[in-house]
């Protein structure tokens, strides 16, 4: 469990050009020691797990070409043109 002390509060205010007045700075403590706890705790999480998924890189595979029915798809637009959707214009073209 991560500990803060008040003198590091007070220097990280500092550093950040922070003003910390003395009715914060126990708050303050308490939130920065739940913050350094919970990215701890994620740390210990990311350590455990363990996919086979995350160790593989560079996964080569030859790709395949897959004819697949457009048509099923178009016929739910509101509207299009041969095998096209037809949507609103949402830019202006500058001439």
């Amino acid at each position: 469990m991560a500990t803060v002390s008040r003198q590091e509060i007070l220097l990280l205010a500092q550093m950040s050009r922070m003003a910390i007045y003395d009715h914060e700075l126990d708050g303050m403590i308490k939130h920065v020691e739940d913050v350094l706890n919970y990215a701890h705790r994620v740390t210990q999480v990311a350590r455990d797990v363990t996919e086979p998924s995350t160790r593989l890189s560079n996964v080569v595979r030859a790709d395949t070409v897959e004819a697949v029915d457009a048509e099923p798809l178009l016929r739910q637009a509101p509207e299009r043109e041969g095998n096209y959707f037809i949507v609103p214009r949402i830019l202006e073209q500058n001439e």
